[in-house]
């Protein structure tokens, strides 16, 4: 997840400074469709069983994203994580993204990585991205 931020008086080079502000464990990848109206969760292609919990959480994020313009309902992966650990990984190369970014986690940390989540965010807050 990334959020702009801007502080009050911050002189700047570019426009934005973007950061990641949280990290999960990804327990699920869970390619599906919702019915809006019936909140009914359609696994395709005969993917992973979804306990109630995780069918509501998936319904819950599709009902709310048209109030962002946009429409997850259909041929979406929801990516269901298990726990999560607040970071500050920050940035530090002038424009915006384009699309998604996938990280390794090794080019960024080390060979030693940590496995306990809250220290891989720990890690990541003293780090920056490009």
């Amino acid at each position: 997840m990334f959020v702009s931020v801007l502080r009050e008086g911050q002189e700047r080079s570019w426009p934005f400074c973007f950061h990641f502000k949280a990290i999960g464990r990804i327990a699920k990848v869970v390619p599906c469709s919702v019915n809006l109206q019936s909140g009914i969760v359609t696994v395709i292609d005969g993917g992973k069983n979804l306990t109630t919990e995780e069918k509501s959480r998936i319904v819950s994020a599709a009902q709310k994203a048209p109030q962002h313009n946009w429409d997850i309902s259909s041929g979406h992966k929801f990516y269901l994580c298990d726990e999560w650990a607040t970071t500050n990984f920050l940035k530090s190369s002038p424009r915006g993204i384009q699309g998604h970014r996938y990280f390794e986690l090794r080019e960024e940390l080390g060979a030693n990585v940590p496995i306990e989540l809250d220290q891989i965010a720990a890690a990541l807050s003293n780090h920056t991205w490009t």
